[in-house]
């Protein structure tokens, strides 16, 4: 792989630590600071930490000691996410409340080592039935906990944070007919947990992906994931029968683009197919994706429904908001009930005397070129 800019060479790190070589040299007039910034963004300077202490010109010692800090910090967060997870799943259970895990802590299996595969939260399925208990359970081991929509509890407690599904997908998204009501696909055990097939699994963590990549984007920790899975996978499940779910609903296209990238980047393979755009955007997601990744993909949506204009309404939907929206951007608006005229003349004059408020309006159009 050439090794054109910081990206390219955490990258590189990555490769390197899955196949256990050893890496080259930081190439001239490149950036140390910025690798490591960008494997933080991307929650793997953890991983790549493995290369980086290879090397024989290694980054400053202030920098390497943040980057050591940062492997710890994986192996510290693993610890605490499992027992946390033991806990919440000893109180399911002990409710008799059925369980099924097939995200982050479903996918640490495949790893070297647990620790290498950060987690933002733990995310578990449960029953849509059991759903009234799940709030009160979690209140009772401390969580401050949120109820969405009927149909998942947010909660947190210092630094652990959990969601409790009762789908694979939330039905606004368009990954939902592709795969949902999960217990109709499950075996349940004696110790109220529950699995899915092989086949099963690895077509969630798919559509999963594929969900981040067409919204807000998906960053290089996922890529990391269908290099492991898939060196299981392609013998254990059923990929023609996958592929099929994934062409009925639209996805396969975007399957094979992730698929090439990920043979690109750790498998030292020549992509068959345009990967450009979409190897862009992951290396701009970072790890739960970008405002600016959620727009594009989706005026993109509506230009191949059908619809008009599409990029002239967005400008004017940011342009002129609602007064629920300009209440949410301007909590001083909400506080003196301003009807919507005051609440432009206050945004107007808010941009005015904030610089920071440029961005913003250098970010709309930047999501129309």
């Amino acid at each position: 792989m050439k090794i054109k800019d910081e990206y390219d060479y955490l990258i590189h790190l990555i490769y390197c630590a899955i196949h256990k070589i050893p890496p080259q040299e930081l190439p001239k007039k490149l950036s140390f600071e910025k690798v490591f910034l960008f494997a933080k963004k991307h929650e793997v300077a953890n991983f790549a930490y493995l290369s980086v202490e290879k090397l024989q010109n290694k980054p400053d010692d202030k920098l390497l000691d943040l980057w050591k800090q940062e492997y710890w910090k994986g192996v510290r967060r693993d610890a605490l996410q499992n027992n946390a997870r033991d806990e919440i799943l000893c109180a399911l259970h002990n409710n008799c409340i059925y369980t099924l895990e097939v995200q982050g802590t479903a996918v640490k299996q495949y790893y070297p080592k647990s620790h290498l595969r950060m987690m933002s939260d733990i995310d578990i399925i449960v029953p849509k039935e059991e759903f009234s208990k799940l709030e009160k359970i979690m209140l009772d081991l401390g969580y401050v906990t949120e109820n969405i929509k009927d149909a998942e509890i947010v909660a947190h407690k210092g630094a652990i944070h959990v969601e409790l599904h009762t789908d694979f997908f939330a039905k606004d998204m368009p990954t939902y007919p592709a795969l949902n009501t999960p217990f109709d696909y499950v075996t349940l055990n004696d110790d109220y947990t529950a699995n899915v097939s092989d086949t099963t699994f690895y077509l969630f963590h798919l559509l999963h992906t594929i969900k981040h990549a067409l919204h807000a984007g998906v960053g290089i920790r996922r890529i990391i994931d269908l290099y492991y899975l898939e060196n299981v996978m392609q013998n254990k499940a059923d990929l023609q029968y996958i592929d099929s779910v994934l062409e009925e609903y639209g996805f396969l296209e975007t399957k094979e683009k992730l698929i090439a990238i990920k043979n690109k980047w750790f498998c030292n393979n020549t992509p068959s197919i345009d990967i450009k755009s979409l190897e862009k955007d992951i290396k701009f997601a970072e790890t739960h994706g970008k405002q600016t990744l959620y727009v594009k993909n989706d005026l993109k949506r509506e230009k191949e429904q059908g619809k008009r204009f599409v990029k002239l309404r967005h400008l004017f939907s940011q342009i002129f908001l609602s007064k629920q929206d300009c209440y949410e951007a301007f909590p001083f608006c909400k506080k003196h009930h301003y009807p919507i005229v005051l609440c432009f003349f206050h945004r107007a004059i808010c941009i005015i005397f904030n610089p920071k408020r440029w961005k913003n309006i250098k970010e709309v159009f930047e999501r129309l070129k």
